[in-house]
């Protein structure tokens, strides 16, 4: 088992994320397909997230 999936297994076991598999009428193609990783929280996804999600303040006239 790779690292990557231990990880994986690590954070569904407390629930942070969960897997989904794809759709599919063929059951060749939904071992095939990759699975969709979605978080339980939302807020702690942005929270821990490296991105900034605001944007800068624009400076005012005398540049405070």
């Amino acid at each position: 088992m790779t690292t990557a999936k231990k990880y994986l297994e690590a954070l569904e076991e407390v629930y942070l994320v969960f897997q989904v598999l794809t759709h599919s009428a063929k059951p060749k193609e939904i071992l095939r397909q990759a699975r969709k990783l979605y978080p339980i929280d939302l807020g702690l996804l942005s929270a821990l997230s490296l991105k900034s999600t605001q944007a800068p303040r624009p400076r005012g006239v005398h540049g405070r």
